[in-house]
């Protein structure tokens, strides 16, 4: 019997801060009428900039939660590695098994038995 693949959740693309609002932000639409503000929200959008280790470990715990509610029994996830260092430190009671690791991230399964 063939093993079915997992797939692979990956977490270090996963960046809420695109959509937040700042101070350059509103200097941007003053000057510019808002056609700026916009342009600079759609580059964003398109070149989100990489997940910081915090909003990496949240999203993983919520998909943790979501993933035992829904009754799912391995979870396969791509994250940075300091993400991952991290994560390995604060995961005690889950079996995490490394699958591959990359440069700068780190592909793991984990057992939510």
């Amino acid at each position: 019997m063939q093993q079915q693949e997992l797939p692979v959740m990956d977490l270090s693309q996963v960046s809420r801060s695109v959509l937040r609002l700042d101070q350059n932000d509103l200097m941007v639409a003053i000057a510019s009428g808002g056609i700026g503000l916009l342009i600079k929200k759609l580059y964003q959008a398109m070149f989100p900039p990489p997940a910081s280790i915090a909003e990496q470990l949240d999203a993983l715990r919520r998909l943790i939660e979501s993933c035992r509610a829904a009754g799912v029994k391995k979870l396969s996830v791509k994250m940075s590695q300091p993400a991952f260092a991290q994560f390995r430190l604060s995961a005690k009671d889950l079996k995490v098994e490394v699958v591959q690791e990359y440069q700068e991230a780190c592909m793991f399964t984990v057992e939510l038995a």
